[in-house]
């Protein structure tokens, strides 16, 4: 079952890459231990169960191949307040995966494919998968991040409508999505 082990690494992989570009921590190194209140701890591989820490104090675990058993995700979740446990299914897609990542974020705002209008005179659309407002004044600390997925064989924006998006405080994020399944 090497495939989908490949695309999970390369999912990963590319949600470690958005994290930084959305100035996010992401770890898959050491490992984190949860005290439970009965006594003892549960200690989960970060290699194995990233860990996302998010600016909102959210505190996302990424179940890679979808494998934690459900009883450890609801302990987790039901133990530490602020904590979640995010399956990403090896048959899932970036944006899927993307989408369930965001659902759990606790950001501001998180919309789906939207088109955002750039320009004056000479006005330019871009389409997004995702348009990110980390907080209610995103917009005016530059921090509304536009989210596309790109499969392995569509290419990105010109540089021009990135810098033209910079301008107006947009910074625009094209997310590889790694091998497909069928690779």
């Amino acid at each position: 079952d090497g495939e989908k082990t490949e695309t999970g690494t390369a999912y990963r992989n590319s949600v470690e890459t958005l994290a930084g570009e959305i100035d996010e921590e992401f770890s898959s190194s050491g490992s984190l231990s949860l005290p439970l209140s009965s006594g003892g701890a549960v200690t989960l591989d970060n290699s194995v169960y990233p860990l996302l820490l998010l600016s909102t104090g959210r505190r996302l675990i990424l179940d890679v191949e979808g494998r934690m058993p459900d009883r450890w995700r609801t302990i987790v979740e039901k133990s530490w307040t602020g904590y979640s446990v995010v399956p990403l299914p090896a048959g899932g897609t970036l944006k899927s995966i993307l989408g369930a990542i965001f659902d759990e974020s606790g950001f501001y705002s998180v919309s789906r494919d939207e088109t955002i209008s750039l320009g004056g005179k000479s006005e330019v659309k871009v389409n997004a998968d995702f348009l990110l407002e980390k907080s209610k004044d995103s917009l005016l600390n530059g921090q509304l991040y536009a989210i596309n997925v790109l499969s392995g064989v569509e290419q990105g924006l010109p540089a021009e409508i990135v810098e033209m998006a910079g301008e107006h405080r947009i910074k625009i994020i094209e997310a590889g999505a790694g091998p497909s399944p069928g690779d």
